[in-house]
């Protein structure tokens, strides 16, 4: 008897052990067709921003965890729902400084370092918790060549293939993963680099799926300026093992926005957003894919670089792209959400200027930090990513 009920006992925790188990681990997501479901059948939409940073700070001390997990309650507060991030990172100072002028890090990418990964085991727990999803992306720039292809696809096979050192959770069956994203976007406007370009992350998105089938694969698309983009998406929407297209939406890129012309030029943007959007719709419904609007930005006003500086012409942008994907889920658009470029939260210049590359802002660490970044105490614009992430 009093074995029958030790075993009774056993069998007790073990049950409940595996639905808690079950209980925290979330849906999947796949696509089909016009949109994103998850696999309890709910409709699901990217409300997103990038944090390309995230796992650094995981794996940089106790100081810049607090901050990831203030970070992530901001963003949980705001609604978001997916965050960009940048596996297998690393950021060094050059060997000479000048002290007195903001210094720029060199970022170091695929270093399949443990100390680096499990930055990355803690950000996915720390998502897991807020039912929030990572959109992981495997390298910032893309080389065209042979050595690099192989390169990538060692860093991939150790990344999907690894075991959670917090979780205990297999990458490839963890459902806080949203999707792989190949890599960032090519900046160029050359369009034989781009056609280039999607030929190689479609090989590697191929690659990808042979790993890891549980997880969509998305790619990156930029669209070329004033030239005709409808043969290089309809590549994009063509290639074989990818789920999204993760199309770029920077105008200063894209419409050729200025400083002299942020307000001005906004019409325009507009109009040329529409009429691409037409087209991703129409292809994107022809061979039954999705895609997004993928590291969304707009200058601050005056091309400023302080937090809580004026962004009156990148709200009015955000504002048109929130309705745009409202749009689109109300009429069964393949157009499936929006991801922000990108969160600064609580990153603060000192004085006028920036100064330490390591206080990390959506800016890659060479780039100028703050103009495109959404910081906590930029009311404006997180009063209206608050509201606009309301839809569902």
């Amino acid at each position: 008897m009093i074995r029958l009920q030790l075993y009774r006992c056993i069998f007790a925790v073990v049950l409940l052990f595996v639905q808690s188990q079950a209980k925290a681990q979330q849906p999947f997501v796949y696509a089909d067709n016009s949109s994103l479901h998850n696999t309890d059948g709910s409709v699901f939409v990217c409300k997103g921003v990038s944090m390309w940073y995230a796992p650094l700070l995981a794996s940089e001390g106790k100081r810049q965890r607090a901050r990831l997990i203030t970070e992530l309650d901001s963003l949980q507060t705001l609604g978001v729902n997916t965050v960009s991030i940048l596996a297998g990172a690393s950021v060094s100072l050059p060997e000479s400084v000048d002290s007195l002028r903001p210094s720029y890090g060199v970022l170091h990418t695929q270093i399949a370092n443990e100390k680096l990964l499990r930055g990355l085991d803690f950000v996915l727990c720390e998502l897991q918790k807020r039912k929030m999803k990572a959109v992981i992306s495997l390298d910032r720039e893309m080389p065209f060549s042979e050595q690099y292809v192989e390169k990538y696809k060692q860093f991939a096979a150790h990344l999907l293939k690894r075991k959670n050192s917090l979780s205990s959770n297999l990458y490839s069956n963890d459902s806080t993963i949203l999707a792989w994203r190949v890599c960032d976007a090519l900046m160029t406007q050359n369009a034989d680099s781009l056609y280039r370009f999607v030929a190689v992350e479609s090989e590697l998105a191929s690659y990808l799926k042979t790993l890891d089938k549980n997880h969509l694969v998305s790619i990156s698309y930029m669209p070329l300026g004033t030239r005709d983009n409808e043969p290089l998406f309809e590549t994009c929407v063509q290639a074989q093992g990818v789920d999204v297209i993760e199309v770029v939406a920077n105008p200063v890129i894209t419409c050729g926005v200025r400083n002299g012309n942020l307000f001005d030029n906004l019409g325009n943007v507009y109009l040329r957003t529409d009429d691409r959007i037409e087209v991703f719709n129409r292809l994107s419904l022809n061979y039954g894919k999705v895609y997004w609007l993928a590291d969304a930005c707009y200058p601050r006003d005056a091309f400023f670089v302080r937090p809580s500086s004026r962004t009156d012409a990148r709200n009015a942008y955000f504002a048109y792209l929130l309705s745009k994907v409202e749009e689109a889920k109300r009429t069964g658009q393949p157009l499936v959400g929006c991801s922000f470029k990108g969160w600064g939260g609580m990153a603060r210049t000192e004085g006028d200027e920036w100064r330490s590359v390591y206080d990390y802002t959506a800016e890659y660490p060479e780039c100028k930090k703050g103009v495109y970044s959404i910081f906590s105490n930029d009311v404006s614009t997180t009063t209206l990513l608050r509201h606009g992430f309301r839809f569902e």
